[in-house]
């Protein structure tokens, strides 16, 4: 299921002025998704190599001030890329794509929240969910033997 996510991902975000969100629980790949989707790939899949460069990661629990006015700076510049922010709460997360949305941006947003229930307007979403007991007990039984 995550590699349908990741090229989910990879094409939205592709594109200028789109944004994306993956939420769900502490602990279930949230962050691990989003840098799979930037990983570098093996030679001959251009598609996937062409986003690594144009990444940019923010942690929001670091406390970055004023993150929305520095996008809307960039936007004004003209700068283009994938702008993704960890950690970031639904307040942010509207700021920020509302820079990424203005008609001049050649940016695009992922962002990745803990609130699985989460509701944000106008972005794709991704919920990441806890697998089954019986899918968990598969996988460690695959590893112990």
């Amino acid at each position: 299921m995550s590699d349908a996510y990741i090229l989910q991902l990879r094409s939205t975000l592709a594109q200028p002025r789109q944004a994306a969100c993956i939420l769900g629980l502490p602990g279930l790949g949230k962050t691990r998704l989003a840098l799979e989707m930037f990983r570098l790939a093996p030679q001959g899949d251009n598609a996937i190599s062409s986003l690594h460069p144009q990444v940019v990661y923010l942690d929001a629990a670091l406390g970055v001030s004023c993150l929305a006015a520095t996008v809307s700076e960039w936007c004004v510049q003209g700068l283009g890329g994938i702008l993704v922010v960890d950690n970031c709460d639904p307040v942010l997360h509207q700021q920020l794509q509302k820079q990424i949305r203005h008609r001049n941006s050649c940016l695009s947003l992922l962002t990745i929240n803990a609130d699985p229930e989460e509701k944000i307007a106008e972005t794709q979403i991704i919920r990441l969910r806890q697998a089954s007991n019986s899918v968990i007990k598969k996988v460690v039984v695959q590893f112990t033997e």
